[in-house]
């Protein structure tokens, strides 16, 4: 009797709305492995990745996001909320562990993988979208504060101090490129938190000006692209509620954009683009990095090398890379190859069909009528442009991912499921 009023009690406290959105606005800055690491870092440089402290913390979230699916899976309103494209893209690359070339790291990746999913999941079935970009709103917020207050008590922390990147700014992150694409977020977020008027125009203006600011001083200019063209496509996205035409061509230009600057970059054009941008004609050392891949590609084009597993330090892969490049990649600075890596053209696959699925969605006549519809295809717009040059798609503790698994969640979720969570939270 004892243990049924504890267990009572504690289903009460998670379930009360009080007791979410503090544990949400954690998880959310904890998840995107910038203030952690920032509050560690001077003590342990890079290894703060591997150190115990971070993997006791996100073990703890991890588990903290299954239990929390596992409890509401009970429901079937929550199973409403299940995107199956999503869900069986991760399926996948769990699988992928079984052919995996090492088996055990991707393992872990992909329980890392899978925690961020369980835990965005449940919000998405918990609080309400207004809600979820609010925290998501402060999470930037804090962030852009502790890169400024960086900047101030320990410079020599958060500026790039060696290399050809030697006195740019990175805050908070391990590379200022980092620091740009999570302005280029965090400026859209604030974008439609201003022209929506969901908080007060101090907070906006006062997010606008940080992101802004910190995008100019970290000299990414490629995000600075990517962010003027993604307000542009809000700005357009706008007239949707307006003309169901021009709701196409404002899609129809998004996309045309986005396959236009990936041909650019991938096929060997553009040389103009890459001199406004300020890089040279390897962008930064990245098509040697992608012209040695295809070679490896080609030895598991359908199932890949198993879950970040191709890029272990320790292997004779990245010697090889060091033996022709002269340094070590980490990863192969583009969202799409990497995943080609992960999981071969079935992956590709299976995110070509999600990719096509949420287009679709957000060209219906339902989302014509959602308030959050211009920031979703602004963002999905600048995700698929920025996937082009740097690893954003499917990683674990990404910010970014996790807000496009949240925007895929939302897309699914039925009109009843959603007038059911807005009116409880309200």
């Amino acid at each position: 009797m004892h243990t049924a009023y504890l267990s009572k009690r504690f289903e009460l406290q998670v379930n009360s709305p009080a007791a979410l959105h503090p544990l949400l606005l954690l998880v959310i800055v904890v998840m995107s492995s910038k203030l952690l690491f920032f509050v560690l870092y001077p003590f342990s440089g890079y290894a703060i990745s591997v150190s115990p402290v971070a993997r006791v913390v996100y073990m703890g979230l991890y588990l903290l996001g299954f239990g929390l699916f596992a409890s509401a899976c009970r429901y079937h309103s929550c199973r409403q909320c299940i995107d199956p494209w999503i869900w069986g893209l991760h399926l996948y690359m769990l699988c992928s562990v079984l052919w995996s070339i090492e088996p055990l790291e991707s393992a872990e990746r992909v329980f890392a993988l899978w925690g961020g999913l369980c835990l965005i999941q449940y919000f998405v079935w918990r609080v309400s979208t207004a809600q979820m970009l609010r925290h998501m709103f402060f999470a930037c917020w804090l962030i852009n504060l502790s890169c400024l207050v960086g900047v101030v008590i320990m410079p020599d922390q958060v500026f790039h101090t060696d290399g050809p990147w030697a006195g740019t700014l990175r805050g908070v992150f391990f590379h200022k490129n980092a620091l740009g694409y999570f302005c280029l977020f965090s400026l859209l977020i604030s974008v439609d938190a201003w022209r929506r008027q969901t908080l007060s125009r101090l907070w906006s203006w006062s997010n606008l000006l940080m992101s802004g600011g910190l995008l100019l001083a970290c000299q990414s200019m490629t995000s600075l692209l990517v962010a003027v063209l993604s307000v542009v496509v809000y700005r357009l996205a706008w007239s949707m509620v307006i003309s169901a035409k021009t709701r196409m061509l404002v899609m129809c230009l998004a996309l045309i954009v986005g396959l236009g600057l990936l041909a650019l970059l991938h096929l060997g054009g553009g040389q103009w683009l890459v001199e406004l941008l300020g890089r040279d004609v390897t962008l930064s050392n990245r098509v040697p990095i992608w012209q040695i891949l295809s070679d490896y590609l080609a030895e598991r084009p359908w199932l890949g090398f198993g879950y970040q597993a191709f890029w272990d330090q320790e292997s004779y892969r990245v010697d090889y890379f060091s033996y022709l490049l002269g340094f070590a990649p980490h990863y192969s600075h583009s969202g799409y190859l990497e995943l080609k890596l992960d999981g071969g053209n079935v992956a590709l696959l299976l995110f070509g069909i999600c990719f096509v699925r949420w287009w679709v969605a957000l060209l219906s006549e339902r989302a014509a009528h959602l308030p959050e519809t211009p920031l979703f295809i602004a963002y999905l717009f600048a995700f698929a442009v920025v996937n082009t040059v740097e690893v954003k798609l499917m990683q674990k503790n990404e910010f970014t991912w996790l807000f496009l698994v949240y925007i895929a969640a939302c897309l699914h979720r039925t009109p009843k499921e959603g007038r059911r969570v807005n009116a409880h939270e309200s």
